[in-house]
Parts: C-alpha cells; structure tokens; sequence
C-alpha cells in the first residue's frame, strides 16, 4: 500500500519539487509529498534546503499518526495543507518528518525554520509572519498550534496593539500533545512541555518540564529519550 501511494503522489511530488527548486535540485525530489496534501501557494525557491538534497529528505502527509486512534481520529482523510506566500519562506536544516494533517501557513514575510532531525505527529498547526525557529531534534506531539501571529489584527488608536513575535525553540525539545505555543515564547534546550500546555511565556532554564495553566517549571535537572 506504500509503494501504490507513492505511485499515486508521484505526479504532485514530481510537479512541486520542480517548481519550488531549481532544476539540479528538482530532479533529486527532496520533498515527498503525500498526493492528499493541499498545496494553495508557493513559488520557486519559498523552501530553502542548505544542505545536500537527497531524495525524500522531506516526507509531508506521511506516516498513521497512529496515537490519534485513542480519540477516535480519521486517520484516513487529509494529507495535510502547504501555503507559504511571496515573500514567506520555510526552511529545512535536515531531515524532516511530518505525519497526517499537518498544516503550515506562512504569511506576510514569516519565516518557519526547522532544524536538523525533525519529527512532527499528527494534526499539528503552525502559522508563522515573523519566524518560528525550531532547533535540532525535537519532536511534536499531535494536535499541537504553534504560532507567532495572532491571526487578526486588535486595532486601538488608530494602531496594531498585537503584532507578530517571534517564537524560539532550542534542541532536543519534547512538546506533547494538544500544546499550544502563542508569539513571543522561548523554550530552552532538553525541555518537555507537558500535555495539554498552553504556553503564553518564555523560560531559560534547559533540562526542565515546563506546564500547568500558570506556566511553571514541574520539574528540573531532566533528561529525555
């Protein structure tokens, strides 16, 4: 079943990846698009790959996202949703792994930037008009938004009182399931951000879990596998 969905993405795969990238890039397909995925926009060069681009070093739609079954998911609808405007730009540091139903939205000059080793269940949601940057392996739990931008402007006096900022995330960060990350957040190396955080401020201190409604550290001098 594999290999018949492969074949069946095969045109999309083949269309995107010579349109994003230029022709000596295009032809190693670095991107592998599941054919469910919905691409609205983008343009040649919107994903930035810095480094040498073997095939598939991207997989976008793919993988049963599996843990989602405990809440009776359709893990067989939706590959996903791309849409990076003029100006906007995505970047991969390596390699990349995004399960079912991913949907990234970057907008107005925002920047998404993903590290090296990363891994993405399903349902997730990032929107990005400033920058989100992720450093290298981390791993996202499903049904997890993370976003630098409010999504509509709150005007007051004549002026934008909610402007986009930017999101950082170190290395080797744990963010479990149903976590929302707003603008403005920091999160520090070897972190885990527990279940069901809502996470609207920033921490510098690595190796801790960080949670609950008041947004604290639970827990400190932390490692994870």
């Amino acid at each position: 079943m594999k290999i018949f969905r492969i074949l069946l993405s095969l045109p999309k795969i083949v269309y995107y990846n010579f349109k994003i990238f230029n022709f000596q890039d295009a032809i190693k397909l670095p991107i592998l698009f599941h054919y469910k995925v919905k691409i609205k926009k983008c343009y040649k060069g919107c994903i930035d790959i810095p480094i040498d681009k073997k095939r598939f070093l991207i997989k976008y739609g793919w993988g049963d996202g599996s843990e989602g079954i405990l809440e009776g998911l359709d893990l067989t609808s939706g590959g996903g949703y791309l849409s990076i405007d003029e100006k906007s730009k995505v970047i991969f540091r390596g390699e990349a792994n995004f399960s079912k139903g991913i949907s990234i939205r970057v907008d107005n000059g925002g920047t998404i930037d993903f590290g090296e080793n990363f891994h993405c269940n399903s349902f997730c949601f990032f929107a990005s008009n400033k920058l989100i940057k992720f450093g290298d392996n981390n791993l996202i739990g499903w049904k997890v938004n993370i976003r630098d931008v409010d999504g509509h402007d709150i005007i007051e006096n004549n002026e934008v009182t909610n402007k986009p900022r930017k999101v950082i995330i170190g290395d080797k960060v744990w963010i479990g399931a149903h976590v929302h990350i707003l603008k403005g957040v920091n999160i520090p190396d070897n972190s885990v951000i527990a279940y069901r955080t809502l996470l609207t401020k920033s921490f510098n201190e690595p190796n801790s879990i960080i949670g609950g409604e008041a947004n604290r550290i639970l827990k400190k001098n932390i490692i994870w596998k």
